[in-house]
């Protein structure tokens, strides 16, 4: 239990004083409780709130009330004919505090229902009983409910095991201040922090009335909750593409029979924030809080505060109107799960929530269910080298022409997976003379399981980019892939397969070099693709629109986490060289502000691939033909981006070439680098010297991250400096790491360091 206490009752006298929130933090003062008017008065006033307690309040302060009228024998009141009317009266009185709280309403209409069955009888025992009983169930169901709220969001992240602990984010005030002690989304940050798997929580102010910023950061203060921090109501989303947040968990006033939720305002902005940068959203609240004879939404009245109250926290004019609204309504869509004392009630195969047949124990995602279904489909909806062939069959239509029309027999497609992809499922499916390359988005990411939750729709953004590439320089239509077809349905692309083609990575590192007309074409294409869609070249309100469409803010928060931050903090001692080069550092934070805001100014940024190393490109040696693939991580950001993506996986294998001895291997990288840029920098021209120039040392910063983070094995699969000799792949990895520094360091020169710091 909290050591905050938002009430104080005792049962030997019966009575009640509550902590007045209004004055918290500033200020530690209590209230006395007495009466059903001074409890109707705290809870209108805001002096206390949040659901849960505004319940205990209500039935604490109608029990005060009644025992100091008739004492607190067996038979107290028996001889007031009024006492059960008075009652009555009281139970209308208190729902009129707060319409939108249900706790208050499920409370005051149990209590009713008690008093009924007694024919004046017992009734001031019965009331004490039930008040008593409420407070001592509260604290119990918010512990368990904490419990499984950090059971769930673990166990989402279990196989990514964030070192650093769970970075959660929160609206409102939800723990015991609100509660009778521990706290309801606020009670799961809790139970993280006494696991020690909390790393940090944003906080929302919460405007106007700043719960968040008054009495949850003084929780946060108070516990001692790690790296809680205090965050303005408008960079919810912001905060969010600037670091990773594991989940965002949040109160209810209400929750309704298909899971539409009422809770404080803002809490719908905020839903909408992690649905758009794919943070799970979870809803925390004892049963008592779902009301099933609410069918949606819809059918929540939703309070209106006094124009007061929101003129004089923003000190606005008195003539200006207001909508000052205390709560809004989450629907149900943008919720993860409901977090319950009973366990977490998860959507269905349908995407509904089954409230009705949890709280029965009866439903699909009945009572004490702490594992999330299986992402996206059991069966037919996740293709496996069984059912896809049968897919594509069904594509007759778009793919015909790839597989003629001689011996079409129904069922006879093979098909084969294609392992090594970190995010998405890859099969060729051939069969009747051709094939076919197909891809299928997850909710997941592949290489690490359905409890890492990554949006889907990430393939529309893969083929929007091939659209706008093509739209805006039909010319580099010969290095991409033809599309047959995407299915948004079940986020498929069916596209060319490359027969005969092999990734650049495994080519750059293999005897024989590279052809120079691959150097050519990567540098043909990014030149040409860059010109095309660069801020300089197009008006204003298009790039403005290219910017809104390729925003990509979850895989860029990917990006930010694994490139440019996580291998420095977690790289251990080999990463200690780059830790304590202040100019390394200052770069690293210099490239990062780029990838995040371009060059502050909206000056140079262009449609990028966002993740262009050579494990992107399909080659084809002895032809000299080059294919770009998998643009998923697209952004409209700066175009150093894509040449020091691709750059990186030169500088790897050269040194992966220089420490196998292999001299000629080195200077053929060497070599490639330099055709690659001399043909970026021709096909480019256009954009003016100053500027490709500029995007070429830009280059280098991006570089250097890419060289150091896959030096430190922070870039999983990639084959460059894999040898079996320990003591070499130490040497090797030592030696990269300080190509990084000078990469980083001397990126100003451009060219010039990458020459003489890589080869």
């Amino acid at each position: 239990m909290s050591k905050l206490r938002a009430l104080v009752y005792d049962p030997n006298e019966v009575t009640l004083k509550v902590l007045d929130q209004l004055l918290v933090p500033h200020q530690k003062v209590y209230i006395p409780v007495p009466t059903v008017a001074s409890a109707h008065a705290v809870i209108k006033r805001m002096n206390v709130r949040g659901a849960p307690l505004i319940a205990l309040v209500a039935l604490l302060g109608l029990t005060c009330d009644i025992v100091s009228k008739h004492g607190t024998s067996d038979a107290a009141g028996d001889g007031d004919p009024g006492l059960e009317g008075y009652v009555m009266e009281c139970v209308g009185t208190l729902k009129t505090s707060r319409p939108t709280a249900v706790n208050l309403f499920n409370a005051m209409d149990e209590l009713e229902a008690v008093v009924k069955k007694l024919n004046g009888k017992g009734v001031v025992k019965a009331v004490k009983e039930l008040a008593e009983r409420y407070l001592e169930e509260d604290l119990a169901s918010n512990i368990s409910l904490g419990n499984h709220g950090a059971k769930a969001i673990e166990n989402m992240w279990s196989e990514s095991n964030p070192k650093d602990g769970l970075n959660l984010m929160t609206i409102c005030n939800t723990g015991a201040l609100a509660t009778a002690g521990y706290g309801t989304a606020l009670g799961i940050v809790r139970s993280l922090h006494k696991e020690g798997k909390l790393g940090s929580l944003g906080v929302l102010e919460t405007r106007p009335y700043n719960q968040g910023a008054r009495l949850t950061a003084f929780e946060a203060v108070e516990e001692g909750f790690p790296s809680a921090r205090l965050i303005v109501d408008s960079a919810a989303p912001a905060y969010m593409r600037g670091r990773v947040v594991h989940a965002a968990v949040v109160g209810a006033d209400r929750v309704v029979r298909n899971g539409d939720t009422a809770n404080k305002i803002g809490t719908y902005a905020l839903a909408i924030h992690c649905k758009e940068h794919g943070v799970p959203f979870f809803v925390a609240c004892p049963s008592t809080t779902v009301d099933l004879k609410v069918e949606t939404g819809g059918g929540i009245t939703i309070e209106d505060r006094g124009a007061d109250e929101l003129r004089k926290a923003a000190g606005a004019p008195e003539g200006i109107e207001t909508w000052n609204p205390a709560f809004d309504v989450t629907p149900a869509e943008l919720i993860t799960g409901i977090v319950t004392e009973r366990g977490v009630v998860w959507k269905g195969e349908d995407g509904e929530f089954d409230l009705e047949g949890f709280l029965g124990g009866q439903g699909k995602n009945g009572a004490e269910v702490t594992e999330p279904p299986t992402a996206r489909g059991a069966g037919e909806e996740l293709w496996t080298t069984k059912t896809v062939g049968g897919y594509v069959e069904g594509k007759w239509g778009k793919v015909e022409g790839v597989f003629g029309d001689g011996g079409r027999v129904k069922g006879s497609l093979d098909a084969e997976e294609i392992q090594g992809g970190n995010l998405n499922y890859a099969f060729v499916v051939k069969g009747w003379g051709g094939e076919v390359f197909v891809k299928q988005a997850p909710d997941f990411i592949k290489c690490l399981g359905t409890a890492a939750k990554l949006h889907k729709e990430r393939m529309e953004l893969e083929i929007k980019t091939y659209e706008t590439w093509l739209t805006k320089c039909p010319t580099v239509a010969k290095y991409l892939p033809k599309i047959y077809d995407f299915d948004p349905s079940c986020e498929t692309v069916i596209m060319e397969f490359f027969r005969g083609f092999e990734m650049l990575e495994g080519r750059l590192v293999v005897g024989g070099g590279v052809d120079k007309r691959i150097a050519e074409g990567l540098g043909e294409f990014m030149g040409k693709t860059h010109l095309a869609t660069h801020t300089s070249k197009v008006k204003w309100a298009e790039g403005a629109q290219l910017f809104a469409d390729f925003r990509n803010p979850v895989l860029r928060g990917l990006q930010l986490e694994y490139v440019f931050s996580k291998a420095w903090t977690e790289g251990g001692e080999p990463a200690e060289i780059l830790n304590q080069d202040v100019n390394f550092m200052a770069g690293v934070e210099e490239i990062k502000k780029m990838y995040m805001e371009g060059d502050g100014k909206g000056g140079n940024l262009a449609l990028c691939h966002g993740d262009l190393h050579p494990g992107s490109v399909m080659c084809h040696n002895g032809e000299g033909v080059v294919k770009i693939i998998d643009p998923e991580f697209a952004i409209y950001g700066p175009p150093g981006l894509d040449l020091g993506s691709l750059l990186s996986g030169v500088v790897l294998a050269g040194q992966h070439h220089k420490f196998l001895g292999d001299m000629e291997g080195a200077k053929g990288c060497k070599m490639f680098a330099k055709e690659f840029l001399g043909a970026y920098r021709g096909h480019a021209a256009g954009l003016g010297e100053d500027i490709v120039e500029g995007i070429v040392k830009d280059a280098m910063g991006f570089c250097a991250c890419e060289v150091g983070r896959t030096a430190l094995g922070f870039a999983g699969g990639r084959v460059w400096l894999q040898f079996e000799d320990e003591d070499l792949k130490a040497k090797a990895l030592k030696a990269t790491v300080k190509v990084a520094r000078e990469l980083m360091v001397g990126k100003g020169e451009g060219e010039e360091t990458l020459m003489r710091a890589a080869f």
